[in-house]
């Protein structure tokens, strides 16, 4: 078996799938593009007590890693730690072809199935494909690897049906930060992996395979991608992207989602990678998607690059694989425009969030994991008209409103040809001719409905019969901040029935002045005039008699 160090070599770069570079110095062998340290001593001997042995190269040690010195003798166990380990990972050696090594560590000769694969079952399903067809043995399959030493994809296939067969794995969870030693049973080729459970923050550590003797190694793991997500409105001069903003109905809203790639993916042949953007039903779906990567700004191409898959408020990102593993560490920005409608109205606001859902482990193409949500809001407000009689608080109905805001050049009026509020496409502001104007219910009730933070002025048209009209418009004010998440701090409060936010503006009617009816006043002034002219009359009769018996 002349060939063994290079089946070593390729065998290497198998089980080096889903393993990122160490941190200090590579374990992955030389058929993968990566460094092996140049003072690497860990070889196998010339020969072996009882015969010949094969005289195939060993992989090199990872670098930093510390092994027993050529011509000692193998040892019953050996052992391999694991540098800046931390707590709730679980780190498992298997061990996948075992021999016999010389006295002086250069030659691993007799290679047999070790006790950490089904060897079996591995057989069979290497048996189903034409390279290997015709092996029955680990000698056999150590040499058809030794043939793909520098075929690295034809590596990681046959490495993902490795790593579905293996078994009797030695180590466990670890329970605390730092070095990590697993105990193996002999001298060999081991993988080690990383199989604690991977958080939406954790991009998962990938394989390491250890060779022969007591090493001690610094895994580096695949780091998971990232998201953020942004909004402003559309078509505003100076609008900035932030965590919220406020829009009115009708109105249209920018939406920008950033991600980066992940690097360290050079083990995987698969690689899932979904941006899942979910609208609540308050935001529709315009349309302007645009995929492309940051800086350069290059278009990424549907249905090569990417492709898009909208489901009612879900829209789907999903990278292409092939685009993935050839552009690691690249950072790609989504935009679209959305619609606020109707719909939001009837909540306090309108949330937009995105997660990714990726791959977080080389051996199996359907493990996947999904990252935190990223959440940005949308908001609208109400200005409600709460109508009273200003001696007893008595509700009023039937007072007409209109509501109008200053410019600077020409007021402009709150405009809703659909009285129920049901299209938001006839929202607007117009001139006065064009006012929508609202009534008060039998509860004092009217509002204006889906307006954002400012000043504005509530113009009563008309008073409730008996009611004297507002003499000047009454000034309401909306404001509104948002902090780092997007949440609110407004002078408005969550109505109690479906928490939209509305600034309630209480007004106040008086009754006219009393006056004295027609019909009293004009008996009154009868009466008053007769009775004088009946004294006058008497007078003049008085007055006359006198003079004639004077006469």
């Amino acid at each position: 078996m002349k060939k063994i160090l290079s089946m070593i070599l390729a065998l290497v770069m198998v089980f080096a799938l889903g393993a990122t570079a160490f941190a200090e110095g590579e374990v992955t062998p030389p058929a993968t593009g990566t460094e092996v340290a140049e003072d690497d001593t860990t070889k196998t001997p010339d020969t072996v007590a009882g015969g010949t042995a094969d005289t195939t190269e060993a992989p090199g040690a990872a670098e930093g890693a510390t092994t027993e010195a050529a011509g000692e003798k193998a040892a019953a166990q050996r052992t391999i730690t694991i540098n800046n380990n931390t707590a709730g990972h679980t780190y498992k050696a298997y061990q996948i072809f075992k021999g016999g090594l010389s006295q002086d560590g250069t030659i691993l000769s007799d290679i047999q199935w070790g006790n950490g694969v089904n060897s079996e079952a591995l057989l069979t399903a290497l048996k189903g494909t034409e390279a290997y067809k015709d092996c029955t043995t680990a000698a056999d399959v150590a040499k058809v690897l030794a043939g793909f030493e520098n075929d690295a994809e034809q590596l990681k296939k046959v490495a993902v049906v490795i790593n579905q067969n293996l078994n009797n794995a030695n180590g466990a969870q670890s329970t605390g930060n730092g070095p990590y030693t697993i105990t193996v049973p002999s001298d060999g080729y081991y993988l080690v992996r990383d199989e604690g459970t991977v958080t939406a923050t954790d991009g998962g550590t990938n394989f390491i395979l250890q060779v022969i003797g007591n090493v001690t190694v610094t895994p580096k793991t695949t780091n998971a991608p990232d998201v953020d997500k942004k909004v402003k409105l559309h078509g505003v001069l100076g609008a900035v992207l932030s965590n919220a903003v406020s829009a009115e109905v009708g109105h249209e809203v920018d939406f920008t989602i950033t991600t980066t790639i992940p690097t360290g993916l050079d083990s995987y042949t698969n690689y899932t990678f979904n941006i899942v953007d979910t609208m609540s039903e308050g935001l529709t779906y315009k349309g302007d998607f645009l995929v492309h990567t940051v800086g350069a700004k290059t278009s990424l191409q549907k249905d090569e690059d990417y492709t898009l898959t909208i489901e009612g408020q879900t829209i789907t990102v999903t990278l292409a694989s092939k685009y993935v593993l050839a552009n690691p560490g690249q950072k790609i920005e989504i935009t679209y425009v959305a619609t606020v409608n109707n719909k939001s109205l009837t909540k306090d606001r309108e949330n937009n969030s995105v997660h990714i859902v990726y791959s977080n482990n080389p051996a199996d193409s359907n493990s996947t994991v999904t990252t935190v949500d990223k959440v940005v809001y949308v908001y609208n407000f109400d200005i409600v008209i709460d109508k009273v009689d200003g001696a007893d608080n008595k509700k009023l109905e039937g007072a007409q409103f209109a509501l109008y805001k200053e410019t600077g050049y020409v007021d402009l009026y709150y405009q809703w040809y659909d009285e129920n509020h049901e299209n938001p496409n006839t929202f607007g502001w117009s001139t006065e001719a064009d006012r929508t104007i609202v009534k008060t219910d039998k509860n004092g009730v009217a509002s204006f409905k889906g307006l954002v933070p400012g000043t504005y002025y509530l113009q009563e048209i008309k008073a409730p019969d008996g009611y004297n009209t507002l003499d000047k418009p009454v000034k309401v004010e909306i404001t509104a901040t948002y902090d780092d998440n997007g949440n609110i701090t407004t002078n408005a409060t969550p109505n109690e029935q479906n928490n939209h936010y509305e600034v309630t503006s209480t007004i106040t009617n008086n009754k006219g002045t009393v006056l004295p009816s027609t019909g009293g006043i004009g008996t009154t002034i009868f009466y008053v005039v007769g009775g004088l002219l009946m004294v006058g009359a008497a007078i003049l009769l008085i007055t006359k008699k006198r003079m004639h018996n004077n006469g």
